[in-house]
């Protein structure tokens, strides 16, 4: 029982008997209690709030790559690795045919040598070519070219990813062995042709890959 009413009501008659006045009045006085027992309504629980949906694989991309993690055949590549439409590393090949090395101008071109000697003139600059080809396999990524106004001097920062394929000398003996090892070239150029190559890479950092 929800809302109990009660109510009160009391009534009186007053009577005058005399030669002068005789009336009758009635008077009532009515009184109303209402109680009410039990806790009041509970107040609506709010409607529940759906969960976000979960992010589809098309809209993330884990590694930072530009290829979103369904199309993603090689998550997880290095920051700055040059991929492919399916995520993978994608190999760069630089066609130097076209480019000139002219190393006997203006005097004798220079081949600086990573933490080594200078060589000078064509000749040098050849024998070393065949060295390289012969002990190692390269290929560069995550390349930037960098040229002055005038074009008489360059500069290309970028990752050496290679495998030591024959011993060369005074170095660890080879067997296969990879690395990755950033690096940097410097150019001087005139009249279209380079005259002055000077690397440079961490020498130590190479010998401890592959020892």
């Amino acid at each position: 029982m929800n809302n109990l009413a009660e109510s009160l009501n009391s009534s009186g008659a007053l009577h005058f008997n005399g030669k002068r006045r005789s009336g009758f009045t009635d008077g009532i006085v009515s009184v109303g209690l209402v109680y009410s027992f039990g806790a009041a309504a509970p107040a609506a629980a709010p409607a529940p709030v759906a969960p976000p949906p979960a992010p589809d694989c098309h809209s993330l991309d884990d590694d930072k790559d530009g290829v979103n993690n369904c199309d993603d055949k090689c998550p997880g590549t290095p920051a700055g690795t040059i991929v492919g439409p399916d995520g993978c590393p994608q190999k760069i090949t630089i066609d130097l045919r076209g480019v000139n090395f002219r190393f006997d101008y203006p005097k004798k071109g220079v081949h600086d040598i990573n933490q080594g000697g200078r060589e000078v003139g064509k000749v040098a600059f050849r024998a070393f070519m065949q060295r390289m080809n012969g002990a190692y396999k390269e290929h560069l990524t995550d390349m930037v070219v960098f040229a002055n106004a005038d074009g008489t001097r360059a500069a290309a920062e970028f990752v050496v990813n290679g495998e030591y394929l024959a011993s060369d000398p005074g170095l660890p003996p080879a067997h296969g062995q990879k690395y990755v090892l950033p690096a940097g070239a410097f150019f001087d150029v005139r009249d279209g042709k380079v005259t002055r190559i000077t690397n440079y890479y961490n020498l130590q950092d190479w010998i401890a890959q592959v020892s």
